[in-house]
């Protein structure tokens, strides 16, 4: 058996080369106008991703125990069936879906198309599961990588084509580099290894945008549960709303060629990130195409991601999400409802493979809450008044089902420290989730603005053998705007 310090060596060592390799198959993008599937180097930055992640549980972030990978833990991975996991609601949750989305980027960045780069996501979940954790291999994890992680890269991936710029320069030119690093680290480590990450070519790109909408809010955010009482909190809070490209009532056949992204980040709190919403249109056809309105009908996928803390012992109805849904959806612009007023409107309905829903009774190793599946409606109302104003009110509500769950008897010997002696959804039960939104945005100047604005929260959980809970909260929220 290797020392550990030579097995860090090894690993080291085996990740540079693939850098290396990797390295010697990169073309310049920027002078291929048509870039050919490249298999090896594709399967390459999945191991590097593989690795770089073991490397950073291993020995940066000292996880225990899932990261104390040995010969004789994949062995009984490879000969073990899947289980559902007990892992925080954060690496459940967000970690899996950004990891898939890197998987997906090194094929999508060596010239594969989605659906060509979907078996890449499959494969670096597979290899993750039994060979880059201790634990047992995971089905959640494998549902939320490749689902999730698939809509993530292919949203990423197009992002970056938005914040690349090879004429910019000085800090504009720092501050788009660091963000593609964060959103698309594959891209960002082909631009690095080629040396197109510090090139100046040309001047400053000023063509067309795909982004059809952006808007940044900074302020405070005052959250409280009602239900159970709870003393109000304030936080800073940054919220991000994205649209990429339009509604605009014609045939799409191109899957994510249209979707919305809402992201908020809370300083100050457990829960960094504290919400991530996205919409994806996978194909529409239209329903009407005017001058004074377009619509469409089509297919969409989900993502939610909610998590707050109200205080250090209250959580509220959090945490809660969708992170493998899909379903039907129409879109309807009336851009002249009247001279003044313009109205949107859009729902979705939800076919929910894969939902989260906070528990009050399952606590078990770092798990405090339940999975299931089900369905959920989500609507999204905006009323404007010229340039001066628009109301928004945004609503959705989900209907989980937890159908595999511990029995009576086996309530009291509810094991807190192991994650491999469950294989269970949470408790058997069933859970109603609504969020109701309202916010108004009020413009000072050119891109400078106002926004006020209030969401409610509510859990209803029915259990099978427990008391049924009912949990409430609110949040107001003002701050600064700045858009397109």
């Amino acid at each position: 058996m290797l020392s550990s310090a030579t097995r860090r060596l090894v690993i080291v060592i085996v990740a540079l080369a693939l850098a290396v390799w990797a390295r010697a198959q990169e073309h310049d993008a920027d002078t291929v106008p048509s870039l050919r599937c490249r298999p090896l180097a594709a399967l390459s930055n999945v191991l590097i991703t593989h690795s770089s992640f073991f490397l950073i549980d291993r020995y940066l972030l000292d996880e225990q125990p899932y990261s104390k990978v040995t010969m004789h833990t994949i062995r009984r991975n490879l000969k073990s069936p899947f289980v559902w996991d007990n892992d925080n609601y954060f690496q459940n949750q967000f970690g899996h879906p950004y990891q898939g989305s890197i998987y997906y980027n090194s094929a999508r960045r060596n010239g594969y198309s989605m659906l060509q780069s979907m078996p890449f996501v499959l494969a670096g979940s597979l290899m993750w599961e039994y060979c880059g954790e201790s634990e047992l291999p995971s089905l959640n994890d494998m549902v939320t990588t490749v689902a999730s992680g698939t809509m993530w890269g292919e949203l990423t991936h197009r992002l970056a084509g938005e914040i690349t710029d090879n004429g910019d320069t000085g800090g504009s030119r720092v501050a788009r580099e660091v963000a593609l690093t964060i959103l698309n680290p594959m891209e960002s480590l082909h631009r690095l290894i080629s040396g197109r990450m510090w090139k100046v070519r040309g001047g400053p790109t000023t063509g067309s945008s795909n982004v059809s909408m952006l808007s940044v809010v900074a302020g405070n955010r005052y959250a409280v549960a009602t239900q159970p009482a709870t003393h109000g909190s304030h936080l800073p809070f940054v919220n991000a709303t994205l649209e990429y490209g339009m509604a605009d009532g014609e045939r799409h056949l191109k899957p994510f060629d249209f979707f919305t992204i809402d992201l908020q980040l809370e300083f100050g709190s457990p829960s960094f990130f504290s919400h991530l919403g996205l919409t994806g249109r996978l194909c529409s056809t239209p329903i009407a195409a005017k001058d004074d309105a377009c619509g469409e009908v089509g297919l969409y996928q989900y993502y939610s991601y909610y998590d707050s803390h109200l205080s250090d012992s209250v959580r509220g109805p959090l945490p809660f999400g969708e992170t493998a849904s899909l379903g039907p959806g129409v879109m309807l612009s009336l851009p002249r409802l009247t001279p003044k007023l313009g109205f949107d409107q859009r729902l979705y309905a939800h076919g929910v493979i894969l939902g989260t829903a906070e528990s009050d009774y399952y606590q078990c190793y770092k798990r405090h809450y339940n999975m299931g599946s089900g369905y959920g409606l989500s609507s999204l109302s905006r009323l404007k008044y010229g340039p001066a104003a628009m109301l928004q009110l945004d609503a959705s509500y989900t209907h989980l089902y937890t159908w595999k769950g511990y029995e009576p008897a086996n309530i009291s010997s509810l094991p807190t420290d192991d994650a491999n002696d469950l294989n269970v959804l949470g408790d058997r039960s069933q859970t109603r989730l609504l969020k109701v939104g309202v916010q108004l945005h009020a413009p000072l100047a050119k891109h400078l603005g106002i926004s006020l604005g209030g969401t409610y929260f509510s859990r209803r959980t029915h259990y099978r053998y427990h008391p049924d809970r009912h949990v409430e909260s609110y949040e107001l929220k003002a701050g600064l705007e700045w858009s397109l």
